[in-house]
């Protein structure tokens, strides 16, 4: 499995007080740009060097989060039941074409045939 966290999240934390860095919540990959969290469950991301991850379910937090940032599970968790993302803190996937991923590179999504689902924790 590969965990993804968006940019945007990160800085989101940065500037409500919590330290999180990039891989510092043990994500693989950081994205800019995409919104992984409201991606159908079945998205393709492709990467400039070709490698392909296949998006299959939101990251669901524990309370680790707390111990790298006391506080930081609480933004985590949607504040209501019928949010369409219950949890912020990155999308899960699995390799389906390996390949080097560096910084900087470009993602093209594919998104799966309608019906789109949301994609539920993991």
């Amino acid at each position: 499995q590969v965990h993804l966290i968006a940019l945007e999240r990160i800085h989101e934390w940065n500037a409500l007080g919590h330290p999180v860095g990039c891989g510092s919540l043990g994500e693989n990959i950081t994205t800019s740009g995409l919104d992984l969290e409201h991606q159908p469950a079945g998205t393709r991301m492709r990467f400039g060097s070709g490698a392909e991850i296949l998006l299959t379910g939101l990251r669901k937090p524990c309370h680790q989060v707390d111990k790298f940032s006391a506080g930081l599970l609480r933004l985590t968790v949607s504040d209501t039941k019928q949010a369409e993302v219950p949890y912020k803190i990155g999308v899960m996937g699995v390799v389906l074409v390996t390949g080097e991923i560096l910084k900087g590179e470009g993602i093209q999504l594919f998104l799966p045939p309608e019906p789109h689902r949301f994609m539920v924790k993991i």
